[in-house]
């Protein structure tokens, strides 16, 4: 990953690829996501690095638990980058799951007799 690539990058850049391509050079880097602050944060996969866009700077263990709604005091079995950008990356948010379960319940699909 190219710093210089990421120190051009302007907001409507949404990767280093898009950046590479408005400077005149080859595209490379497809897969390193610029995050911006009013955006939403692209997809996490568990090979994709990604970067703030304002600061320059990767984004942080905590922006990865906060984009997947994990709770900030989740053990990742290693608080190391890595493990929490899987983990994340791997994981249907929680409170995405809550909601659909929260609506499956409503709907009464767990009642006693209930067709799927």
């Amino acid at each position: 990953m190219s710093f210089r690539a990421l120190q051009k990058a302007t907001p409507e850049d949404k990767d280093l690829a898009a950046v590479y391509k408005r400077i005149g050079e080859r595209e490379r880097c497809f897969t390193t996501r610029i995050v911006w602050e009013d955006d939403i944060p692209p997809t996490l996969t568990a090979r994709t690095d990604q970067y703030r866009g304002e600061e320059k700077t990767r984004v942080s263990i905590e922006d990865l638990i906060h984009i997947q709604t994990f709770p900030e005091d989740f053990d990742f079995i290693r608080n190391t980058y890595y493990r929490a950008l899987y983990v994340c990356a791997m994981s249907v948010p929680p409170v995405m799951i809550k909601r659909i379960v929260s609506r499956l319940i409503e709907a009464g699909v767990f009642e006693k007799g209930a067709t799927p």
